[in-house]
């Protein structure tokens, strides 16, 4: 988890710490560690990164979103990707969460 932080940390804005919290804030929403180290951390950054979220609410969104979908780890990608797509065209992530 660590490792996983500090690579977040040098390749998306925020730090390491900030990373760290995001990724204690996916597990306590109920993201499986295997999850959180399988791909869901670095689509949760990479979320926040693009809809300008502090780190640990982009976990908090990512979980939401996971747990809404029942997507799999490997699937965050795609599903990132579609949320990313849509909020261009001024849809609201939290909306589509909540949908």
């Amino acid at each position: 988890v660590l490792d996983l932080a500090k690579s977040l940390g040098t390749d998306m804005p925020g730090s390491t710490a900030d990373y760290i919290a995001m990724m204690n804030q996916l597990q306590r929403q109920g993201v499986s560690s295997q999850d959180v180290l399988g791909g869901v951390a670095r689509q949760a950054a990479n979320l926040g990164a693009v809809l300008n979220m502090p780190a640990k609410e982009a976990g908090e969104f990512a979980a939401q979103l996971q747990q809404a979908t029942r997507a799999s780890a490997g699937d965050m990608a795609a599903l990132a990707d579609t949320v990313q797509r849509t909020s261009h065209l001024g849809l609201d992530p939290t909306g589509m969460v909540k949908g």
